[in-house]
């Protein structure tokens, strides 16, 4: 499809781009360009942390003195199986953050025509029918 049929079909101008009001109230009806934000999340850490054969191991250990009265052995397994299960849990929510930061200063700024002004605005505040101008070397969100 030729760039006017793709403006018309996202509602959008091909020669001035979309109005600020148009751009704020998609962005309100869509919301941000997600792309770029990655929140961490806890439950798939539980289960990394929980799949690792160590810790399975010590889960293993704790039933098993557990099973032959060794009620003692088990609270002692158990216990160090969580407090190395919290401290692993929490160590890599905050590496997953940390990488996630770093993510988020790479965030690109295409160059975005909007009323008829060129402006560079972060990818991801960009919205469907923004027109952004492309060079050779542009980086841009793999979604537009």
């Amino acid at each position: 499809m030729t760039a006017e049929e793709a403006a018309v079909r996202l509602h959008s101008n091909a020669s001035c781009g979309l109005s600020r009001k148009e751009a704020c109230s998609r962005f309100k009806k869509n919301g941000a360009n997600t792309l770029f934000r990655a929140v961490p999340r806890l439950l798939p850490l539980f289960r990394q942390f929980l799949t690792d054969p160590g810790q399975l191991i010590f889960l293993t250990v704790a039933l098993l003195a557990f099973l032959f009265g060794e009620v003692w052995s088990a609270g002692l397994a158990l216990g160090t199986f969580l407090v190395w299960f919290g401290y692993g849990v929490l160590h890599l929510w905050r590496m997953q953050k940390r990488c996630d930061a770093l993510l988020w200063y790479r965030i690109p700024t295409p160059l975005v025509l909007r009323e008829g002004k060129k402006q560079r605005i972060s990818a991801d505040r960009l919205v469907v029918g923004d027109l952004v101008l492309l060079k050779e070397g542009d980086i841009v969100p793999a979604d537009l």
